[in-house]
C-alpha cells in the first residue's frame, strides 16, 4: 500500500469496547529474522518492557522465529484459518475436513481429541493420509488444545486484521509516498480514537436491556463492563440456558437446576 513496494507492520489488538485497536506500526525493508528482531525489540521500549500475554500471527515463519526469540514468555499462535485452508487443500473429502474443524474447534480434554481423532481416522479411512499423520507428529492439534488454557481475546480468525486492512485501504494506496504514509496512518488512527471516543461515551450514559431473570447478577456486570462486553456476556447466559449439570450433594439427592429461571 505504498509505492515503494515495502511491507507495514501494524501491531493490532483488542480494546474493552471489542474494537480493533493499534499498538504500533513500523515500515519496513524486508521480512527477515534480523529487521523483525530490531523492530520487536523497540516495540518492547515503547511499552516499557512489558511483553504481550499472547500473540497471533499469519504464519510467516520469520516472525515466528522473532516472537520466539524476543517475546520467549509470550504465547504464540497462527490464526486458525491457516490450519483450516491447510486441511481444506489437503482433505478432499468434505464429512472429512467437517471432521477435522470439530477436533480443532472443540473445547475438549487431550483424552477426548484422542478418541474423536481416532473415530475420524476409522471413518474416513485416513489411516495412510500423510498429511494428516504429518499434523499429528507436530502435535499441532495437542499444541491447540494447550494454548486454549491462555488467554487470546477470542482472536481465533483474521477479523481484526481485516478490519485494520479495510481502514487503511481507505487512506493508503499503491501511490503513497513516505512522506504521506504516517500522516495517512495517523489519520486513520483518529478514527479508531473516535470511535473509541464513542463507545466510551454510550457505556456511561446508556444502560443495557437485561433479558434473563439473573437481575442482581447481571445488573452487577453492567456496572462493571462495557456494553459490547456486557452484551457478550448476557449471550453467554442465555446460550447457558441450553444446558443443565446436576449437582449432587453426598449420596442422599440431586439438585436439578432450574434453567427457565435464566
Amino acid at each position: 500500500m505504498n509505492v515503494y513496494k515495502k511491507p507495514l507492520l501494524m501491531w493490532v489488538g483488542v480494546n474493552h469496547h471489542w474494537q480493533t485497536t493499534v499498538f504500533g506500526c513500523a515500515l519496513v525493508v524486508d521480512e527477515i529474522v534480523e529487521t523483525y528482531t530490531w523492530v520487536l525489540q523497540n516495540m518492547l521500549v515503547v511499552m516499557n518492557n512489558k511483553t504481550p500475554i499472547s500473540v497471533v500471527t499469519g504464519g510467516d515463519k520469520a516472525m515466528s522465529t522473532t516472537i520466539k526469540s524476543v517475546f520467549p514468555k509470550s504465547q504464540h499462535r497462527s490464526f486458525v484459518w491457516h490450519l483450516e485452508r491447510n486441511a481444506f487443500a489437503n482433505l478432499h473429502n468434505t464429512e472429512a475436513y467437517e471432521s477435522f474443524i470439530r477436533c480443532m474447534v472443540r473445547y475438549v480434554t487431550l483424552d477426548e481429541f484422542e478418541d474423536m481423532w481416532k473415530k475420524m481416522v476409522d471413518k474416513h479411512n485416513l489411516h495412510n493420509h500423510e498429511w494428516l499423520h504429518e499434523m499429528y507428529a507436530k502435535q499441532e492439534m495437542g499444541r491447540s488444545l494447550h494454548e486454549r488454557s491462555f488467554f487470546f481475546s477470542s482472536c481465533r480468525s483474521t477479523q481484526h486484521c481485516e478490519a485494520m486492512n479495510a481502514l487503511l485501504n481507505r487512506y493508503l494506496d499503491r501511490k503513497t509516498r513516505l512522506y504521506e504514509l504516517f500522516q495517512q496512518v495517523d489519520r486513520a488512527l483518529t478514527r479508531i480514537r473516535y470511535n473509541e471516543m464513542g463507545a466510551n461515551f454510550s457505556s456511561n450514559y446508556t444502560k443495557p436491556v437485561l433479558i434473563t431473570k439473573l437481575v442482581k447478577i447481571k445488573k452487577n456486570a453492567a456496572n462493571i463492563l462495557t456494553t459490547e462486553m456486557f452484551s457478550m456476556v448476557q449471550e453467554e447466559i442465555m446460550n447457558g440456558k441450553l444446558q443443565s449439570t446436576p449437582l449432587t450433594f453426598g449420596d442422599d439427592w440431586i439438585l436439578h437446576p432450574n434453567v427457565s429461571e435464566l
